[in-house]
């Protein structure tokens, strides 16, 4: 990576940190949530359209949450805890890991039901 002015000239602040702030976790959770909301998940953890035929409406969010227990991952919707508490690096890496998983992701989302009721 090219230093910049302000690195070659010790004015820079560090560009690594060894924890991420609130700010950085909260945005991060809510990139995750928005990616759920989005139905960017829907691929894998599909909500079968009533009509049958295995088509794909939405993301199953109790499909989600169990794929997420089954590892001990977090739920992203959890937090932050009643506490008022933000989850740490590594379990947030670890949610961060698990979603973007080759081996299980379909990112063309969910087929349009086809239900007519």
């Amino acid at each position: 990576m090219k230093r910049l002015f302000t690195e070659r000239h010790g004015m820079n602040v560090p560009r690594v940190r060894d924890d991420l702030d609130v700010e950085m976790t909260r945005g991060l959770l809510t990139v995750i949530n928005n990616k759920i909301d989005e139905n960017f998940f829907g691929g894998a953890f599909s909500e079968e359209c009533a009509d049958g035929g295995s088509r794909s409406i939405d993301c199953d969010l109790e499909k989600l949450k169990a794929g997420l227990a089954a590892y001990n991952v977090i739920w992203p919707r959890a937090w932050p805890d009643g506490a008022g508490n933000w989850p740490s690096n590594p379990p947030l890496f670890d949610l961060i890991e698990f979603l973007i998983d080759p081996s299980w992701a379909d990112f063309r989302g969910a087929r349009a039901c086809t239900s007519s009721g």
